[in-house]
């Protein structure tokens, strides 16, 4: 699970499943994207459950979730992982190796500068398109 805001400006959450078959294939299944006005772990947890009654699956069969280091999802007091781990104790967190690697990239690339200033460009770049008043006068006008 992790969370983006779409194009439009609207926070959304998206679900991966991860799955093994009885003859022990794994399987990954894309579920979609769910809208959300928050991502307080409380809301994350409501999403979840939502989905999996969706498929009609129960968080007593999870044993293992997976997300960002985010605090309302990997926290250990009140985030997500926390609140499943209540409802099923054998769900274990692991924090995203994809997020881990996405991480160690960017520390990595930070310290050689021709790759730094190239990235610090590019995501100039997308944050004047973003924040252009013309894009959002036209995400406006075709969502209204």
């Amino acid at each position: 699970m992790d969370e983006t805001t779409d194009s439009s400006c609207k926070e959304q959450v998206s679900i991966c499943l991860r799955y093994v078959t009885e003859s022990l294939q794994v399987h990954e299944t894309f579920t979609g994207f769910y809208e959300t006005t928050s991502t307080t772990a409380a809301t994350m947890f409501n999403i979840t459950e939502d989905v999996l009654t969706g498929f009609a699956l129960h968080l007593s069969d999870c044993r293992g979730q997976c997300f960002d280091g985010a605090s309302n999802m990997a926290g250990n007091v009140t985030g997500l992982q926390r609140r499943i781990a209540e409802v099923e104790p054998r769900a274990l967190f692991v924090h995203c190796m994809n997020h881990s690697l996405s991480l160690s990239f960017q520390d990595a690339m930070s310290h050689i500068p021709y790759c730094r200033d190239a990235m610090n460009l590019i995501k100039d770049l997308i944050n004047f398109v973003r924040d252009s008043p013309k894009r959002f006068g036209m995400v406006f006008l075709f969502s209204g």
